[in-house]
Formats: C-alpha cells, structure tokens, sequence
C-alpha cells in the first residue's frame, strides 16, 4: 500500500499576500494539493520547498532564506508550470496540482502577487508502496 499522509490545510481563505503554513513532507515523494480562489481573484502563487531541518521563514524574501520555487504540474493537463513563474489566478476556479518533493523536508505555498479573492490551498503527501 502506498503511503499517503492527511489533508493538510496550507492555506484558510487567506486574503492577503504572503506565506502560508508550512508542510513538513520529508517521508513523501509527491505531494497532490489544491488551490481554491473564490470571489473576485487576482493573484499569483507560488510553491516554495526547503531542505533544513528547521522550517525556514517563507516570508522572508526568497533570496535571504535557504528556499527556491520548484515547478508544479497541473493534474488537468499535465502542464508543467515553472517554478519562479508561478500559477496566476485572474477568475474563480479549483484547480489541482502536483509536485514532485523527492528529498525536500518542507513545502509552503506563497502568494506573491496578492490583489484580492479569497485562496484555499490543502495537500496531502504520498509515497509508493516499499517493496
């Protein structure tokens, strides 16, 4: 059986830019999550990972901490989205995603470019079956 962890809500309806909770994945290869944007949205997200030990700050600037953007693909068309590119919303929408964590020991969401609606963003980590 494969290893999959809980639901972990990263994100609660936030409306304002910055990070979100911070997902400690390191026993998971993959994690599938996804992004709700309710009412009026204009934002762009971005997913972020890190391997201390120690979560670092995400929301300090990128450049200060020991974390990078990493790409996502999108379970609806298998598009893969680069990391420092991030997934821009501009409508409402509920859409899935998923990345590849191999050895990272965190994953956090971002929103880097915050105007307004409401975002959601809950994950659940998972691993093959040992053999």
């Amino acid at each position: 059986m494969r290893d999959i962890s809980p639901l972990h809500v990263l994100m609660n309806a936030k409306t304002s830019s910055g990070a979100g909770n911070a997902f400690f994945c390191k026993q998971y290869q993959n994690i599938e999550f996804y992004v709700k944007a309710r009412d009026t949205v204009s934002f762009t997200i971005k997913f972020a990972i890190a391997y201390e030990d120690t979560a670092p700050d995400f929301t300090l600037a990128q450049a200060t901490k020991e974390y990078d953007y990493v790409a996502v693909r999108d379970r609806q068309d298998n598009a893969v989205i680069a990391g420092d590119t991030g997934v821009a919303f501009t409508l409402p929408d509920y859409q899935h995603f998923n990345v590849e964590t191999n050895s990272a020991v965190y994953f956090c969401p971002i929103l880097t470019t915050y105007v307004n609606g409401t975002v959601t963003v809950k994950a659940l980590g998972s691993s093959p079956a040992e053999r």
